[in-house]
């Protein structure tokens, strides 16, 4: 039976959510690194996304059985791809190729996309060098715990709905667009905050403690520092975030703190690019 492309629909979350795990899994073992992702975490987000009207998602499926999944955010006017995964027995056939030319094809008359890779999995960036896309930006995922680090003169708070707007207007300082969409799953699912000088916005981010789901703003490096140990101090000083690595003051800061670099990452893109005007904080998207 030929393979199939097709849209992902709710009922595939928990094909999907093996497919992913099977694929995260065999690669970080194979580069020596661990994986904290689970065949229930990993099926709880697929089924998560499945769920959300404003992602996309294809698989990838042969003699019924589901061999490969992709999904595209479609949040913003700038989109996001992933996750991506193929089953380890099946790489190598094209298939990932396949599902990132299905999701693409719904980029059309929009500005851009972004996808952020594992760094040691030489395959990834290949693949997508080849659909057009550039490395824009090196990560670095860092994890731990931090007790103290809040600059002084700011306020640190929980963002509330009334913050939406001066976030807006931050992130298109910043990117030169806006990330409200997610924003607003922000405010429902997760802990946000907002760090404030002089009673002004000055950074944003939606949770310091999944590097996933994260994503942040800020005027410059203290700003950020701010609001990220404002956040870690409301959850126990816990901290799980991905980090630009050309920010050599806000790196040396994270680290200086005790935060260790678990791997790297790296950020690619297609499309509008806009170097950041401030300091930033990518999600698993961009």
């Amino acid at each position: 039976m030929e393979l199939r492309i097709r849209s992902a629909v709710a009922s595939d979350g928990a094909a999907c959510g093996k497919v992913l795990f099977d694929a995260f899994t065999q690669v970080a073992t194979r580069h020596g690194f661990g994986t904290e992702v689970t065949v229930e975490y990993a099926t709880e987000r697929a089924t998560r996304l499945l769920n959300h009207p404003e992602v996309f998602g294809a698989v990838a499926e042969k003699e019924g059985r589901i061999e490969g999944v992709a999904f595209l955010d479609e949040r913003s006017s700038i989109r996001g791809v992933g996750p991506i995964g193929v089953e380890p027995r099946m790489q190598g056939k094209g298939i990932g190729k396949q599902l990132m030319e299905t999701v693409l094809s719904r980029v059309t008359g929009y500005p851009g996309v972004r996808v952020v890779l594992d760094g040691f999995n030489s395959p990834s960036p290949t693949l997508f060098t080849s659909l057009g896309f550039e490395t824009k930006q090196p990560l670095k995922l860092v994890r731990g715990r931090i007790e103290n680090g809040l600059p002084s003169g700011f306020e640190v708070r929980p963002m509330n709905e009334g913050d939406i707007e001066a976030c807006e207007e931050l992130c298109r300082a910043v990117h030169g667009f806006d990330r409200t969409s997610e924003l607003r799953d922000a405010l429902a699912e997760l802990s946000p905050f907002v760090a404030l000088r002089d009673g002004r916005m000055v950074a944003y981010i939606t949770t310091a403690t999944a590097f996933r789901q994260c994503h942040g703003v800020a005027e410059n490096a203290q700003g950020m520092q701010a609001v990220i140990s404002g956040a870690a101090r409301a959850n126990g000083g816990e901290v799980e975030i991905l980090l630009p690595a050309r920010e050599a003051e806000f790196l040396k800061w994270a680290t200086g703190l005790g935060l260790r670099e678990v791997r790297p990452l790296a950020l690619m893109a297609r499309g509008e690019y806009q170097d950041p005007r401030g300091c930033f904080i990518p999600s698993a998207l961009y």
